[in-house]
């Protein structure tokens, strides 16, 4: 590991700092070691740190090291990667985002993000139905040589990572916790005990984990939502699959569409309030011949 990757780790895993003060700290140009070495007060001061994280801070790079060394461990011998907003490797797309990680960890494939992917969002309670066109969706992606951007602990989300993995397909797949709770330190085994059919090992070629929050870090909190939004963000295109109205998905796609993201909606008689209100505003149905390579055009039926 070098030291440039050493520090950031250690900044990332100062207990209580989150998103909004790590990304304060690494907008100001500030050399990491640097950092290290300003007095608490202004930290505090400058970057609007809490007393408990400045003085986390201040106390020096050894006391972190001490307990961040095991992480560093796990990343030198898993290849994980640490993925800086504004430096090579971060995903093109999600960097000019507004609300982007400043740091993603990563374990597997990052060219992934870099290449088009699909995003096929429900909401909670999916139907069968719902499910086995989410599956049928992500086969469809499979074949096209498109990835398939998910989460890991929804019926939906799982049902796309399986039906891409059952067909060889790239899955990206988005976190709402830290890499080492998620995988329970086997990093060698798949997040999905539905798709373990098709192999238990993770596909290190085909996937790729990423998660904004620490490596130790638990679930807590809406840590789901921000979940969903980078999902949302990661996609080069989404398909609304089962919208309840008024939810959160629904807010998700209406503002991938003002963000200039191609949003389809699937239609049908029996399709959802939220899918409804999502087509009387204009949002183009999902079309029903070569659906995948229609909506990465941006092809209305």
């Amino acid at each position: 590991m070098i030291e440039e990757e050493r520090l950031l780790l250690c900044l990332a895993h100062v207990p209580g700092l989150g998103e909004r003060g790590l990304d304060a700290l690494l907008r100001s140009g500030i050399p990491l070691a640097r950092l290290f070495s300003l007095p608490a007060e202004e930290l505090q001061r400058r970057f609007g740190l809490t007393a408990r994280v400045a003085a986390a801070i201040a106390g020096g790079l050894d006391a972190i090291w001490a307990r961040v060394a095991p992480l560093a461990r796990t990343v030198a011998e898993q290849g994980i990667h640490l993925l800086r907003r504004g430096h090579p490797g971060y995903p093109a797309g999600l960097a000019e985002c507004e609300g982007a990680p400043p740091l993603l960890f990563a374990h597997g494939n990052v060219e992934l993000p870099m290449r088009p992917s699909l995003a096929l969002l429900s909401s909670n309670g999916e139907s069968r139905v719902g499910l086995e066109r989410t599956s049928n969706l992500a086969f469809a992606c499979a074949r096209a040589g498109v990835a398939v951007v998910a989460g890991h602990n929804r019926p939906s989300y799982r049902a796309a990572v399986s039906g891409a993995k059952a067909h060889g397909g790239g899955r990206i797949i988005v976190l709402d916790r830290g890499l080492l709770d998620a995988f329970q330190s086997d990093f060698n085994r798949d997040l999905f005990p539905s798709a373990r059919i098709w192999g238990y090992a993770f596909d290190r070629e085909r996937s790729v984990v990423l998660s904004p929050y620490p490596l130790d870090a638990h679930f807590a909190g809406l840590r789901n939502r921000r979940r969903d939004r980078l999902v949302s963000l990661l996609a080069s295109a989404i398909v609304a699959v089962e919208i309840r109205g008024g939810g959160v998905m629904e807010g998700e796609c209406r503002q991938a569409r003002a963000r200039g993201t191609p949003v389809f909606v699937c239609a049908g008689p029996d399709i959802p309030d939220g899918n409804r209100a999502l087509l009387a505003d204009g949002f183009p149905p999902l079309p029903e011949e070569d659906p995948i390579a229609r909506v990465l055009c941006n092809q209305a039926p």
